[in-house]
């Protein structure tokens, strides 16, 4: 089977079978003979639904193999003006979360998830991610752990009561401050 008859088929059936276990199937596929995302990237230019389901489908990949994602994650970074849909963004963020943020990109990055972080447009499955990737982030930047602070303690009371909940617990989190492995 030649590359271009590999991302058809894949096209065709996440359009065709939305099922979790689809995508997981395809997803340890994919790991296994070690396919370049970049080149099932093609699937992006495809109608939405296959474009969309195919970024949940690197979801799946960050899911079971988060390194394996983490060296196209600069790639599908540069590619999020030209997406169509809203998940993307979330499919994006959910990556950042699992896989990590490239240094080539981290300031940049940061700055686009504290934007949707802050968007009242954003969904909340969007902002959860930018959350928990923003978090771990801090680990490693004091000082984004003060921004992040100060923004979420602005943000409380502006988002969903669920929402608000995750914003009281990772202020918790970052109240807590951890330095060179001492709790202070």
């Amino acid at each position: 089977m030649t590359n271009r008859q590999f991302i058809e088929d894949l096209g065709l059936s996440l359009k065709e079978d939305n099922t979790h276990a689809n995508r997981e199937k395809w997803a340890r596929f994919i790991i296994k003979y070690n396919f370049s995302l970049i080149d099932l990237a093609v699937l992006l230019n495809s109608e939405r639904v296959i474009a969309m389901r195919f970024m949940w489908l690197i979801g799946h990949i960050c899911d079971l193999n988060p390194g394996f994602v983490y060296p196209y994650t600069e790639y599908f970074f540069s590619k999020r003006s030209a997406e169509k849909f809203a998940d993307y963004k979330r499919s994006l963020a959910r990556m950042f979360y699992l896989s990590g943020v490239p240094k080539e990109i981290e300031g940049e990055a940061i700055h686009v998830m504290f934007n949707w972080l802050l968007d009242a447009k954003a969904n909340v499955s969007t902002k959860d991610y930018c959350l928990k990737a923003l978090e771990k982030l801090s680990e490693q930047h004091m000082d984004l752990k003060n921004e992040l602070k100060m923004i979420l303690e602005e943000q409380q009371g502006r988002n969903t009561a669920a929402f608000d909940r995750k914003i009281e617990k990772s202020l918790k989190k970052l109240n807590t401050v951890k330095h060179r492995n001492f709790i202070i």
